[in-house]
């Protein structure tokens, strides 16, 4: 039995960065081998085993078929007489397959070092079309890594990934977890523009073709954004209302980065430049939750701060802690009395909050 430190650990370590997980490829052993050293099984389509003690991730070497389309369209085979070569070979790109033996030498079977070298995302071998997973993978190891270039030959495999109808067998689920992902990296423009170059884009995200026609500015201003939710509520905050109504439909995103997305994208201009009439103002701050104390109001301004300009935020805020301070009357009052008194006392405020706090005009 031999263990291999193998894939994004190797790669970022290489390139200086910091190795989030690390994964580990075993060659010469089978599942009772690795149940009888205390492992612990996970995987249930592939042989992976779980170290007891660091839950590391272990998986004997393996051999894969294409019998069927889509990524899951497999069968594999991971006796203990397949080489660690076989195992890399069936990896994605030459930069993941890179290994570290248990004395700390790099092996590189598949010209992974030469291309680290060269910052080039290559595919390993022709099998790599097998595979439309892949696809999305180059995006977002392109927002990853921004200043790698990518292989013409790999561009071209993607393409006839997208022309073989095999990203239709793409899960949804996986779509989201993908441009999850890619909510991290520093460059999330490379993504949808590495989608499009490979035709994928119309298929898997196609609510995000107007994405491309942002500006650098635009785009550097999303980088910037830390807060991966924060980032995905501005980033749609450029598509069309009805284009992310669809995607949040089509994909499994949670609810709160779907609402806050909604929210920002509906009242994005009427936030930045607050109506002069009582009712219009009235009606927004009741959609935007603006007579709660504890509701999405706060997470929307929050939102808008890291990443934008806006002038009338602190306008929305103080509108926000003045209908809050209104508080029923000690005036003995039927639940529909309250209720009328309390609508005249947030409209009574507002009208003083127009005259004596201007809305900026931005």
């Amino acid at each position: 039995m031999k263990i291999y430190l193998v894939g994004g650990a190797v790669r970022d370590e290489l390139l200086g960065l910091k190795v989030v997980d690390k994964d580990f490829v075993v060659v010469g052993a089978t599942e009772n081998e690795m149940l009888s050293k205390g492992f612990l099984k996970v995987g249930t389509e592939f042989p992976v085993f779980l170290d007891p003690i660091h839950k590391e991730e272990y998986a004997l070497a393996r051999y894969e078929k294409k019998v069927d389309k889509g990524y899951s369209g497999f069968t594999f085979d991971a006796n203990k007489n397949i080489t660690l070569k076989q195992d890399l070979i069936r990896r994605d790109f030459t930069i993941n397959a890179l290994v570290k033996d248990v004395d700390n030498n790099i092996i590189d079977l598949v010209g992974g070092l030469n291309d680290l070298k060269q910052k080039t995302l290559r595919h390993i071998s022709k099998n790599f079309i097998e595979d439309p997973l892949r696809v999305i993978r180059l995006a977002r190891f392109s927002a990853k890594l921004p200043d790698f270039t990518i292989a013409p030959e790999t561009i071209e495999l993607c393409v006839q990934i997208a022309k073989n109808n095999e990203l239709e067998y793409l899960t949804k689920e996986r779509v989201w977890l993908e441009l999850f992902k890619t909510l991290k990296l520093s460059k999330i423009e490379n993504f949808f523009k590495v989608l499009n170059q490979t035709t994928a884009l119309q298929v898997v995200l196609p609510e995000f073709t107007q994405i491309l026609d942002l500006s650098t500015k635009e785009f550097a201003m999303i980088n910037a954004i830390s807060n991966e939710k924060f980032k995905f509520a501005i980033l749609c905050s450029y598509l069309k209302l009805e284009n992310l109504q669809k995607l949040i439909k089509r994909l499994p995103i949670p609810n709160t980065y779907a609402n806050l997305a909604l929210k920002i994208n509906e009242f994005y201009e009427t936030i930045k430049n607050p109506p002069n009439e009582i009712e219009k103002i009235f009606d927004i701050a009741h959609k935007l939750q603006c007579f709660r104390k504890n509701s999405i109001f706060n997470e929307i301004i929050s939102c808008l701060k890291t990443s934008t300009n806006i002038k009338s935020l602190q306008w929305w805020q103080k509108l926000h802690l003045g209908i809050l301070a209104i508080k029923p009357t000690s005036i003995k009052l039927s639940n529909k009395e309250i209720g009328s008194y309390i609508k005249k006392q947030r409209m009574n405020f507002i009208k003083s909050h127009l005259v004596t706090n201007i809305p900026f005009k931005t």
